[in-house]
């Protein structure tokens, strides 16, 4: 029986969350009776949904902006995780928290720039995410706004990056198109896009694609009418400098053999000027900003996938507001094409992922 007050060594306090693998717990050592004790969480999840990556994953990584593990457990039925317990809130609970407002560059860089080094630092050791989304980083506004990355339980571990990963995962808002067309791909590159949506999230409030217009041009209803993956734009709304469009742009390539690495992301020139910030105090910087009330043309190119270093600063109508959200429906169109849409329905709707009932797609795991 998965009973996760039995951790040998623990005393579990109190449940603290729920996702769609599993529960999680926090827990302090059982001799540890001072007044202030350690905390830990406890990731309960059960075996035959748990992949033993994530375990493989938590041994072999040890950076600042990643979630410490600290052990492993299991009993019949379930695993126990013991990792590093993180105070603070989600990146999209903060952004909930300004009221989905923009951040100004200097705060979005601060951010991301942790967020950067962690996924930089997983690419070297040969893991990638595998499904980057504000809900899997956590940050501290109380302490300087430290940033950790959680959540490696679909992470994938290659000694080589190459492009024959063909696992469906993911959150949908985060896909990469190379995923969403069935098409073998670089889970590493396709962790560079998913970040390039998280930056676009911060820096413009927003999420930089609408969701329905990408899925009827990757995934058409009838199978055969398939449209270009809608562009990316700016909204007027928001003024960014030019050398963050650019870095969205390169991150968010919808050709991914032109998409930058996490070596170029990091050596970008906006985000080196957080190195040339450190040791100062964190003002707004005098950066080039983009004009709010011109569109500025793409540039000229004889490759198909010239539309995706579009640089338009125009009202992009298309973007979903956080807060409108239709993953449910989108992950039941990708299982539609991917495996068993009667027994898939089911599945979405009471639990927002696919997972082994009956579905033949692969897990979406969507936003806990």
């Amino acid at each position: 029986m998965c009973d996760v007050k039995a951790i040998p060594g623990y005393t579990v306090e109190k449940k603290i969350g729920n996702g769609s693998f599993g529960d999680v717990w926090l827990a302090r050592k059982e001799d540890d009776v001072s007044a202030n004790p350690q905390y830990f969480v406890v990731k309960k999840i059960a075996k035959d949904k748990m992949k033993m990556a994530e375990v493989q994953a938590g041994e072999m990584l040890d950076h600042p902006n990643i979630v410490k593990y600290y052990g492993h457990l299991d009993d019949d039925t379930c695993h126990y995780l013991v990792l590093e317990y993180i105070k603070g809130m989600d990146l999209f609970s903060f952004m909930e928290e300004r009221n989905f407002e923009p951040l100004p560059e200097y705060l979005a860089r601060k951010i991301f720039s942790q967020l950067a080094s962690a996924v930089h630092y997983c690419h070297q050791k040969g893991v990638a995410h595998h499904d980057l989304k504000l809900e899997n980083v956590l940050i501290d506004p109380e302490n300087n706004h430290k940033v950790k990355l959680i959540d490696l339980g679909l992470c994938k571990i290659e000694e080589e990056d190459t492009a024959s990963c063909v696992d469906v995962c993911g959150s949908v808002d985060y896909i990469s198109p190379e995923i969403l067309e069935e098409l073998p791909y670089s889970a590493q590159k396709s962790d560079v896009w998913s970040l390039g949506v998280i930056l676009y999230c911060l820096l413009c409030a927003n999420f930089p694609f609408s969701s329905e217009e990408r899925m009827d041009a990757l995934l058409p209803p009838d199978g055969v009418s398939k449209k270009e993956h809608p562009p990316l734009v700016f909204p007027r709304s928001v003024a960014m400098s030019t050398e963050a469009r650019n870095l969205c742009r390169k991150m968010m390539s919808i050709n991914p053999t032109r998409r930058i690495t996490m070596s170029q992301v990091i050596n970008h020139p906006w985000l080196q000027q957080a190195q040339t910030n450190k040791g100062k105090a964190q003002k707004p910087s005098n950066e080039t900003m983009a004009s709010t009330d011109t569109e500025v043309k793409a540039p000229t190119n004889s490759n198909n996938n010239a539309k995706d270093s579009q640089d338009n600063v125009t009202t992009n109508n298309n973007t979903q507001n956080f807060n409108n959200n239709k993953q449910t429906d989108l992950i039941e169109q990708i299982c539609r094409n991917f495996g068993n849409m009667n027994a898939a329905t089911d599945c979405c709707r009471q639990q927002n992922n696919c997972c082994t009932h009956g579905c033949q797609c692969t897990v979406i795991h969507t936003a806990v």
